[in-house]
């Protein structure tokens, strides 16, 4: 769920629509505990980082400014390099 936040700079999810992403064929009961479980252990991984996981009422955001994942350089277009007679397309 962390790499997921961090692809989405700036933005800021309500907890049902991160519930439907990640827990979408459970129960939504369910789906609502698995996404607090998950909250708490983000809470719990970032404790050293304050500020990084903002949780404002019914909503999760990460400040992607004070955190440094990988897995975003594809999405700037980093680490994309296309041939010139190949698809552009992923």
């Amino acid at each position: 769920m962390l790499a997921y936040l961090v692809l989405h700079p700036g933005r800021v999810h309500r907890r049902e629509s991160l519930a439907g992403v990640f827990w979408g064929e459970m129960p939504d009961e369910q789906a609502r505990g698995s996404l607090r479980h998950a909250v708490y252990e983000l809470r719990r991984a970032l404790a050293a980082a304050p500020g990084t996981l903002r949780i404002e009422g019914d909503t999760v955001a990460v400040d992607a400014t004070v955190i440094d994942l990988d897995v975003a350089a594809p999405s700037r277009g980093s680490l994309v390099k296309t041939h010139p007679r190949r698809s552009s397309r992923p």
